[in-house]
């Protein structure tokens, strides 16, 4: 299984489910993000662009966690 995202570098939905059930007492937040008019960069300024914004929004929730 793969353990973190190749993009993004966070933990994949199915590692992170997993570690939580293999943990009796652990916790965490699953966390779904909609990146508004997204589309709209994405089309015309090509995927590369696209996934560095994808990168940067990853970053700015990861540094929020901490």
């Amino acid at each position: 299984m793969v353990a973190r995202d190749r993009l993004t570098e966070v933990s994949t939905r199915d590692h992170f489910f997993e570690r939580l059930s293999n943990e009796p007492d652990a916790y965490g937040v699953s966390l779904m993000v909609d990146i508004s008019f997204f589309k709209k960069l994405n089309d015309p300024y090509g995927h590369l662009t696209g996934d560095l914004v994808i990168k940067h929004v990853a970053q700015i929730l990861q540094c929020m966690q901490k």
